[in-house]
């Protein structure tokens, strides 16, 4: 989860502020909250993701979405649309942004931490200066190779 710097931070009790997390098992979360979601099939995966993001775009925090290898663009786009009808309007004003694990975590082939990392505080950087409530991210690691599922753990 990217990390909140002293001059970041949104007012004072807003960290602790219980936010939506559109699943109904785990109700409402503060901020920070980082949870990880085991799946056996595509559906299940959509299952949670796509009421996960409804939330947040309603909501008005930022969305990233890094794809595994079980979804590409079109299909998260067409599954999320279903539920949420105002998601061109989302993508066109940079609400969301849909993207495959080769675009974020295995540019080159070759998944690097630091870099990772950067891009998260980047993203949650812009993301506040634009005025969203914070940033909402999914992540997958299905896409993982033995070479760096070690990297990933650590970098988790």
């Amino acid at each position: 989860m990217p990390r909140l710097y002293d001059d970041q931070l949104p007012p004072a009790g807003a960290l602790s502020e219980l936010r939506k997390t559109g699943i109904e098992a785990l109700g409402n979360m503060p901020w920070g909250t980082h949870f990880c979601h085991f799946y056996g099939t595509k559906q299940d995966l959509v299952d949670i993701l796509v009421p996960f993001f409804k939330a947040g775009l309603e909501n008005g925090e930022f969305c990233i979405w890094v794809l595994c290898n079980l979804l590409d663009k079109a299909e998260a786009i067409a599954v999320l649309s279903e539920a949420l009808p105002s998601l061109p309007r989302h993508i066109a004003a940079g609400d969301i942004e849909i993207l495959p694990y080769t675009e974020w975590y295995a540019q080159d082939g070759t998944f690097e931490m630091a870099r990772v990392i950067k891009g998260w505080d980047e993203k949650l950087n812009q993301a506040l200066a634009k005025g969203y409530g914070g940033m909402r991210v999914s992540g997958d690691g299905g896409w993982l190779t033995e070479k760096d599922s070690e990297k990933f753990e650590k970098y988790e």
